[in-house]
Protein backbone atom coordinates (compact mmCIF):
# COMPACT_ATOMS: atom_id res chain seq x y z
CA UNK A 1 0.00 0.00 0.00
CA UNK A 2 1.25 3.29 -0.81
CA UNK A 3 1.67 6.14 2.00
CA UNK A 4 -0.29 9.59 0.91
CA UNK A 5 1.07 12.84 2.94
CA UNK A 6 3.92 14.35 4.38
CA UNK A 7 4.08 16.28 7.29
CA UNK A 8 5.98 19.51 7.20
CA UNK A 9 6.34 23.21 9.53
CA UNK A 10 3.42 25.63 8.93
CA UNK A 11 6.26 28.11 7.92
CA UNK A 12 7.08 25.65 4.84
CA UNK A 13 3.35 25.23 3.92
CA UNK A 14 3.60 29.09 3.78
CA UNK A 15 5.75 29.59 1.75
CA UNK A 16 4.82 26.68 -0.21
CA UNK A 17 1.13 27.23 -0.51
CA UNK A 18 0.71 29.98 0.69
CA UNK A 19 -1.79 31.70 3.89
CA UNK A 20 -4.82 29.18 3.98
CA UNK A 21 -8.08 31.42 2.20
CA UNK A 22 -10.32 28.49 4.34
CA UNK A 23 -10.42 26.84 7.52
CA UNK A 24 -12.37 24.44 9.17
CA UNK A 25 -12.27 23.36 12.71
CA UNK A 26 -12.23 19.83 14.01
CA UNK A 27 -11.10 18.36 17.58
CA UNK A 28 -8.26 16.12 17.20
CA UNK A 29 -10.38 13.35 19.13
CA UNK A 30 -13.12 13.75 16.07
CA UNK A 31 -10.12 12.64 13.38
CA UNK A 32 -8.60 10.29 15.73
CA UNK A 33 -11.67 8.60 16.11
CA UNK A 34 -12.48 8.74 12.39
CA UNK A 35 -8.99 7.31 11.65
CA UNK A 36 -9.97 4.28 13.68
CA UNK A 37 -12.71 3.58 11.04
CA UNK A 38 -10.78 4.04 7.95
CA UNK A 39 -8.86 0.88 6.55
CA UNK A 40 -5.33 2.66 5.61
CA UNK A 41 -6.70 5.80 4.12
CA UNK A 42 -8.89 8.88 4.71
CA UNK A 43 -10.01 11.81 2.43
CA UNK A 44 -10.57 15.68 2.64
CA UNK A 45 -12.29 17.44 0.35
CA UNK A 46 -13.60 21.70 0.74
CA UNK A 47 -15.84 22.53 -1.75
CA UNK A 48 -19.13 25.36 -1.15
CA UNK A 49 -17.74 26.45 1.88
CA UNK A 50 -17.76 23.04 3.96
CA UNK A 51 -15.92 20.35 4.57
CA UNK A 52 -16.10 16.72 3.96
CA UNK A 53 -14.36 13.64 5.12
CA UNK A 54 -15.03 10.59 3.67
CA UNK A 55 -13.35 7.01 3.89
CA UNK A 56 -10.90 5.26 1.52
CA UNK A 57 -14.30 3.34 -0.71
CA UNK A 58 -15.46 7.68 -0.64
CA UNK A 59 -17.91 6.81 2.28
CA UNK A 60 -18.91 9.74 3.57
CA UNK A 61 -17.87 10.72 7.55
CA UNK A 62 -18.40 14.04 8.25
CA UNK A 63 -21.12 15.02 7.68
CA UNK A 64 -21.95 11.58 7.39
CA UNK A 65 -25.04 12.14 5.49
CA UNK A 66 -22.89 14.29 2.67
CA UNK A 67 -23.57 13.62 -0.96
CA UNK A 68 -20.13 12.55 -3.09
CA UNK A 69 -20.56 12.48 -6.49
CA UNK A 70 -17.91 9.85 -8.62
CA UNK A 71 -16.32 13.16 -9.81
CA UNK A 72 -15.50 15.11 -6.45
CA UNK A 73 -12.10 15.22 -6.42
CA UNK A 74 -10.62 14.38 -2.55
CA UNK A 75 -7.22 14.63 -1.35
CA UNK A 76 -6.20 11.18 -0.10
CA UNK A 77 -3.86 10.50 2.71
CA UNK A 78 -2.44 7.67 4.98
CA UNK A 79 -4.04 7.14 8.10
CA UNK A 80 -0.86 6.47 9.54
CA UNK A 81 0.60 10.06 8.46
CA UNK A 82 -2.42 11.70 9.66
CA UNK A 83 -2.17 10.00 12.78
CA UNK A 84 1.67 11.21 13.14
CA UNK A 85 0.25 14.61 12.67
CA UNK A 86 -2.52 14.73 15.33
CA UNK A 87 1.06 13.45 17.83
CA UNK A 88 3.24 15.75 16.66
CA UNK A 89 1.01 18.72 16.48
CA UNK A 90 -0.28 18.07 20.02
CA UNK A 91 -3.21 20.35 19.83
CA UNK A 92 -6.85 19.54 21.07
CA UNK A 93 -7.64 21.41 17.44
CA UNK A 94 -7.12 20.10 13.80
CA UNK A 95 -7.85 22.41 11.32
CA UNK A 96 -8.32 21.32 7.32
CA UNK A 97 -7.55 24.29 5.21
CA UNK A 98 -7.08 25.61 1.71
CA UNK A 99 -3.87 27.37 0.58
CA UNK A 100 -4.50 28.19 -2.97
CA UNK A 101 -5.40 24.83 -4.64
CA UNK A 102 -3.92 22.68 -1.86
CA UNK A 103 -5.99 21.19 0.46
CA UNK A 104 -3.59 21.24 3.73
CA UNK A 105 -4.37 19.47 7.44
CA UNK A 106 -2.91 21.51 10.33
CA UNK A 107 -2.36 20.38 13.79
CA UNK A 108 -0.63 22.91 15.91
CA UNK A 109 2.94 24.15 14.43
CA UNK A 110 3.01 20.71 11.58
CA UNK A 111 0.52 20.58 8.45
CA UNK A 112 0.13 17.19 6.56
CA UNK A 113 0.12 17.73 2.82
CA UNK A 114 1.24 16.33 -0.21
CA UNK A 115 -1.85 13.82 -0.72
CA UNK A 116 -2.86 12.26 -3.65
CA UNK A 117 -5.95 13.59 -5.15
CA UNK A 118 -8.58 11.37 -6.23
CA UNK A 119 -9.91 10.79 -9.13
CA UNK A 120 -7.53 10.25 -10.85
CA UNK A 121 -5.69 7.99 -8.61
CA UNK A 122 -7.98 6.14 -5.97
CA UNK A 123 -6.59 3.98 -3.24
CA UNK A 124 -7.96 0.15 -3.58
CA UNK A 125 -8.81 -1.77 0.01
Amino acid sequence: MPTYGRIITVSEADTDFGQPSESYQKTSQHIHDLCNICKGYIMFRIANGKAAIANQNRIPLDPSDATIASTDVFSVYSVSVLEELLSQGSNIYTQIQMRGTTLCVRNGQKIMEYGQLCPPICPTT
